[in-house]
């Protein structure tokens, strides 16, 4: 792959079970976005979530592992979602 230059337009990936989320900011060190809760899906292992970020195109997806200790964030709510920052690509298409 190409060195991505200065000035080029890139996206970040990071896949939706590498996401936290939280009630309360994040410590820092951590990637962190505040939004809201816009669904919310139970998936049987997983619980799956759509957060709105202000100035964001799309919501994004967050997949939570169903372990019984997932404090369950109300639909609606505001919520900080984060990430550590080696677990983020940055991708030219």
């Amino acid at each position: 792959s190409s060195p991505i230059g200065k000035g080029d337009p890139v996206f970040l990936a990071v896949r939706p079970e590498k996401l936290a989320l939280s009630g309360k900011k994040p410590a820092t060190g951590l990637n962190a976005l505040k939004g809201r809760i816009i669904a919310d899906t139970y998936l049987g292992d997983r619980r799956q979530y759509l957060v709105k970020i202000d100035g964001a195109e799309r919501p994004l997806t967050i997949s939570l592992q169903n372990t019984g200790g997932n404090t369950q964030e109300a639909l609606g709510g505001e919520v900080w979602v984060s990430w550590k920052p080696e677990l983020g690509r940055l991708l030219t298409r």
